[in-house]
């Protein structure tokens, strides 16, 4: 198993993936999925323990 970043800067797509097997089972989570629209931040999915959405 390993974690990747998926980086696409020609459309603004960006994720954190595990991917892999584990046995005879396939493995796919993603952690974080963000992509930049009409210059906005758009988080399609945060599943870590922290606020990406929070301003400081």
């Amino acid at each position: 198993m390993e974690c990747q970043f998926i980086c696409d800067t020609e459309n603004d797509h960006y994720q954190l993936l595990d991917i892999g097997w584990e046995e005879y089972n396939r493995i796919y989570n993603c952690f974080i999925h963000i992509d930049i629209k009409d210059e906005k931040i758009w988080i399609q999915e945060n599943m870590t323990e922290n606020d990406l959405a929070c301003a400081y």
